[in-house]
């Protein structure tokens, strides 16, 4: 039997890896609407609740460090000569135990997710990420649960390292489409964690293996500060490097066939069906009154920066709601850029501000055809009047619309942008 095989065996976390995949699978799939259908969000989904297992197999990782400190006799292991092929098999167990349940929930994830997306697969870069952030919390955990004087602390300690680690890493909780993993933090976070692994081999090596008092000071001194470079590293590198960064435009989105058209990323493909109804109630809503963009463009997909007919989404069913409001903004955005004149108090610039709101609103109704849903949360304006007006028949709201933008119309204003 090999050193590692039987590590494996008599590690603790053996018997926490199905409670800790239960609950991490649960943690993601209970906001599966968040990401089904989608390859980046389904993998970000999958690997976010990596900061909440650190702390519970941080714990466990330093409560196994500090039983095998207590029961390894120093003057034994001075003697051996491949003490740190025994620490490497004794890390290397507790990590791949500590692994599991995240590489279980991927694949559950994977599988739930190929009957709901288009072709592709679950991001790389994300899992990377997670999985170097986990490594990297588990040998600060290993770590400082060899400088502890205990078991009950080295849990205590170690799930601390895990908190602090992963809390600051920065784990990605959501997956848009127009965002991507920056290369350079990827890059720190692998660097930092094989030099995690390596002090965690060697310096415990060096605490089992003290041949004074001095030294074994010295020693559980090093442990504590490597653990404590570890976390400082992962987090000086959120201070300073995005996770995430814009994605560039992709040459050919999936766009709809209708008018107006309706485009997306290729990754929310099977979204679009959704969408392309939304876009058709708002042009039927502003035909003759507001003037429709061709085309409705998902966030990041337009070359240009100061693009007004873009909108973001969220999640189907109340997300909706935001996609529509997405179109509505367009729409007026399109209508102020037409007329170009500019509010110069501030006075005026309110009053547009609420009169937009209530059209807004309205828009936003027509096409979710219902008022904001109870789930929709956010900071509103007040749009009563506006939901007073969609009670009425179709004749008097598009005559309430006409006199909402005289009064926008009638607002003091200067022309080519320079009230701005």
């Amino acid at each position: 039997m090999t050193a590692l095989t039987l590590e494996l065996r008599r590690s603790a976390i053996l018997w926490a890896i199905a409670p800790v995949a239960i609950g991490w699978a649960w943690l993601s799939l209970s906001r599966s609407l968040m990401w089904l259908g989608s390859w980046p969000a389904a993998t970000t989904n999958a690997t976010a609740p990596a900061d909440y297992a650190a702390v519970v197999l941080g714990a466990l990782i330093g409560a196994e460090a500090a039983r095998r400190r207590e029961r390894a006799p120093r003057a034994a292991m001075r003697m051996g000569k491949r003490t740190w092929s025994a620490m490497a098999a004794h890390l290397t167990a507790g990590l791949a135990l500590s692994l599991a349940p995240m590489v279980c929930v991927l694949a559950v994830v994977a599988v739930y997710n190929s009957g709901h997306a288009p072709p592709g697969h679950l991001w790389l870069p994300y899992m990377a990420f997670a999985t170097f952030v986990m490594v990297t919390a588990l040998c600060a955990a290993h770590l400082v649960g060899f400088a502890v004087p205990s078991v009950p602390i080295g849990a205590l300690a170690g799930a601390t390292a895990g908190f602090i680690t992963t809390a600051y890493a920065g784990i990605p909780l959501a997956g848009p489409p127009d965002q991507t993993m920056d290369l350079g933090r990827l890059t720190v976070a692998g660097v930092t964690m094989a030099l995690s692994i390596a002090a965690a081999v060697w310096i415990p090596t060096m605490v089992m293996t003290a041949g004074s008092s001095r030294a074994l000071t010295w020693s559980k001194t090093a442990s504590v500060l490597a653990a404590a470079g570890a976390a400082l590293a992962v987090v000086g590198a959120s201070g300073v490097i995005p996770v995430q960064v814009p994605r560039d435009p992709v040459a050919s989105p999936v766009c709809s066939s209708s008018e107006p058209q309706v485009c997306v990323w290729p990754e929310h493909a099977n979204y679009l069906p959704m969408l392309v109804p939304l876009a058709q109630r708002i042009t039927e809503s502003s035909d003759g009154i507001l003037p429709v963009p061709k085309e409705f463009i998902q966030e990041g997909l337009s070359a240009d920066p100061g693009a007004l007919n873009t909108f973001s989404w969220i999640a189907p069913d109340a997300g909706l709601w935001h996609v529509a409001e997405g179109f509505a903004s367009a729409v007026l955005n399109n209508q102020a850029a037409e007329t170009r004149c500019w509010p110069v108090e501030e006075e005026d610039w309110e009053q547009r501000r609420v009169l937009n709101t209530q059209l807004s609103y309205w828009l936003t109704a027509r096409a979710y055809q219902g008022g904001r849903p109870a789930d929709y949360h956010g900071n509103f304006g007040d749009t009563a009047e506006a939901a007073a007006v969609l009670e009425l028949d179709v004749a008097s709201q598009r005559e309430w619309v006409a006199d909402v933008l005289r009064r926008i119309e009638e607002i003091p204003c200067v022309t080519d942008g320079s009230g701005e």
